[in-house]
């Protein structure tokens, strides 16, 4: 493995990285779901860096980080796992230490697992990562060797922490919704189970006061709304 700091460039340089974070901070912030946070945050990076393969795994428990990770988004034409494992050498160096692995052609003793498809020559895993708990991992990989270089790297170092924290939101922001829909049918399976009772149903909360009455209190007993 090359070290990260010294990698060239060998093809044309992919652009201004501040510009091109400027872009794609924008685009990830008018994702209006998750399914498109993913494929933003793949694309951006694909279209950046060049590559022709990009996933993002995620763990079925983050606060765990580890297990299986499951493939939410893929990106290129070449078949890639649907599933891989937090034991790989590559994503536990990566959740780990929670930075960037760069490999800038195959035949490396080390990390040979960071290439999805036999084809590919340069491999990039990065961790998403916010405070205290791991997402998931981004893996770009692209078939010329050296393809990962400086300005793709600083790109990546700085793209990929914001996207994890605008999905760490995201997911907790749906969370809160699943709970809430949840809330709600459970309100109306009560209110079905209890307006179908032929007896009398009246309750009380603690200060005596009416909250709830079925169909046939109200009937029986002339409660009204009010």
């Amino acid at each position: 493995m090359v070290p990260r700091r010294s990698a060239e460039m060998s093809r044309a340089s992919a652009g201004d990285p501040m510009a091109e974070l400027v872009r794609a901070g924008s685009a990830l912030t008018r994702a209006t779901s998750l399914s498109a946070l993913f494929a933003s945050l793949v694309d951006q990076s694909v279209d950046f860096s060049g590559s022709e393969i990009g996933a993002m795994y995620l763990f079925s428990d983050p606060d765990a980080a580890s297990g299986q990770l499951r493939l939410a988004y893929r990106r290129g034409r070449y078949e890639i796992p649907r599933s891989i494992s937090s034991t790989l050498e590559s994503i536990s160096f990566v959740t780990e230490f929670s930075d960037v692995l760069v490999l800038h052609d195959r035949g490396q003793e080390f990390f040979g697992d960071a290439f999805l498809h036999e084809r590919m020559h340069s491999a990039l895993v990065a961790p998403l990562a916010t405070a205290g708990r791991t997402l998931g991992i981004m893996i770009l990989n692209a078939l010329a060797p050296d393809t990962y270089g400086d300005s793709r790297l600083r790109f990546t170092e700085s793209y990929v922490p914001f996207a994890a924290g605008i999905l760490d939101n995201t997911r907790l922001l749906d969370e809160l919704r699943e709970k809430l829909r949840e809330i709600e049918a459970l309100e109306r399976y009560q209110e079905s189970i209890f307006s179908s009772m032929t007896n009398l149903l009246v309750t009380t909360d603690r200060n005596g006061e009416l909250h709830y009455f079925n169909r046939a209190a109200r009937e029986r007993l002339g409660l009204g709304d009010d």
